[in-house]
């Protein structure tokens, strides 16, 4: 498979719809899960753009928003028969438990093809896995895809400060302009302590004259 960016799976969008499918994990448990929020980010453009950030937990900005409720979201590392093609798709972490099922039988998900079928056609749908005939599949796929950490890049983390400037102007601060109540103390506190030491007064004209051997 070729080395090209990742792609997201956007398929099973209606009830009854299926999918032929490999899920690149060894484990349920080795499938990556996050807490996020979904938020609207300004574009250069002026517009919004749909994202989401990692929950902070403790202390985190956007829990104290209205509605901007915390996410279970599970990222299923896959590939897609419908063009095989490797992608990741992110859903509720209550697929897990179709995995879990699969893993009863097999040692290895990944050595298994797949056919997911969605069922229901809310936000809260859920999903049916069966089998696939796996002579009408290659086994073709880089064994270095399975498992491989891919969570990490599919959110954005940023620190307390940042969200809340976030919340305030509707923008994230610039990383490299940025600075947090913490360092900013700290700088302010080096320079305050710079200006009280006390300083040595320039030699004066009478001074260098007397240094002078001859």
């Amino acid at each position: 498979m070729e080395n090209k960016a990742l792609l997201y799976f956007n398929g099973l969008v209606e009830d009854g719809s299926s999918c032929y499918m490999r899920f690149l994990h060894t484990k349920p448990s080795t499938v990556e899960t996050a807490t996020v929020h979904k938020i609207k980010v300004k574009q250069p453009d002026g517009t919004e753009k749909t994202k989401y950030h990692k929950c902070l937990e403790t202390g985190c900005p956007f829990c104290a928003i209205e509605n901007c409720y915390a996410l279970q979201r599970g990222y299923f590392h896959i590939i897609d028969y419908t063009d095989n093609q490797e992608k990741l798709w992110s859903r509720t972490p209550r697929l897990l438990k179709e995995l879990e099922v699969l893993a009863q039988e097999y040692e290895n998900l990944h050595e298994v093809v797949v056919k997911v079928t969605r069922v229901g056609d809310d936000n809260r749908a859920d999903y049916k896995i069966t089998v696939a005939n796996q002579k009408n599949f290659p086994d073709t796929f880089e064994k270095e895809l399975i498992d491989k950490p891919l969570a990490q890049f599919q959110y954005m983390k940023r620190n307390q400060d940042e969200c809340i400037a976030f919340i305030r102007d509707g923008v994230f601060p610039e990383r490299k302009a940025f600075v947090s109540k913490e360092e900013y103390k700290k700088q302010k506190a080096a320079e305050q302590a710079n200006a009280q030491k006390p300083t040595t007064p320039a030699p004066t004209k009478e001074d260098i004259e007397d240094s002078l051997p001859f």
